[in-house]
């Protein structure tokens, strides 16, 4: 599964990894742009900072 690093705005500069569906769950902050997109990555041994692992969709090969 593809993870995405997004830096957060705000006070911190904190940078997080998320999976493929949460980062469609928050599409709201990509668009506002309090979500900036700094790196991807196919490696599937990062976590995902929100849901602490990989979440699994539909259109997902197994």
């Amino acid at each position: 599964m593809i993870k995405f690093k997004y830096q957060i705005s705000g006070k911190t500069a904190e940078e997080i990894w998320v999976c493929e569906t949460c980062r469609k769950e928050k599409n709201e902050l990509i668009l506002t742009g309090k979500w900036k997109l700094v790196d991807r990555c196919d490696h599937s041994g990062i976590p995902c900072a929100i849901c602490k692992g990989d979440k699994v969709t539909a259109t997902n090969e197994t």
